[in-house]
């Protein structure tokens, strides 16, 4: 419609456009699709029929973490006595793929859950918050 006011969102990462402006009819949005812990800005610019302003000051954030896109590696488990067993794995690649994922640490990480089921039970324990720096022993009476 002529005359009517419109603004233009664009969102970057490294001073680069990171996808073609989002064009909104009022003062708010919410942008999706965005990297994971990743440092972003971005900027506002009004649209009117006779023209565009010049663009908005530059905002820079840093999106939230989510969940690593790949699996520790080397799982390996193997029996410490009767009633312990000893597992052990590598953190998750920060970069490279594995099994055709591109893997990402998207963000800090924090620890490894942990679960396991006795043989013939469909109960399962869940083992939390074990944090990447510790050594973990738990035997089962």
């Amino acid at each position: 419609i002529f005359g009517s006011l419109s603004y233009n969102v664009s969102v970057y990462k490294n001073g680069l456009l990171l996808f073609p402006p989002e064009t909104v009819r009022l003062g708010n949005v919410t942008v999706r699709g965005l990297p994971s812990f990743t440092l972003l800005s971005v900027n506002v610019v009004a649209v009117h029929g006779d023209g565009t302003t010049a663009e908005s000051e530059q905002r820079y954030f840093q999106t939230n973490s989510s969940a690593p896109t790949c699996t520790p590696r080397n799982f390996a488990v193997g029996p410490t006595n009767s009633s312990s067993l000893h597992l052990s794995w590598v953190s998750p690649p920060s970069s490279g793929t594995q099994n055709s994922v591109t893997c990402l640490l998207n963000g800090v990480l924090c620890g490894f859950t942990l679960r396991y089921w006795m043989k013939d039970s469909t109960a399962h324990v869940k083992v939390e918050e074990l944090s990447p720096e510790e050594h973990h022993v738990r035997s089962e009476e």
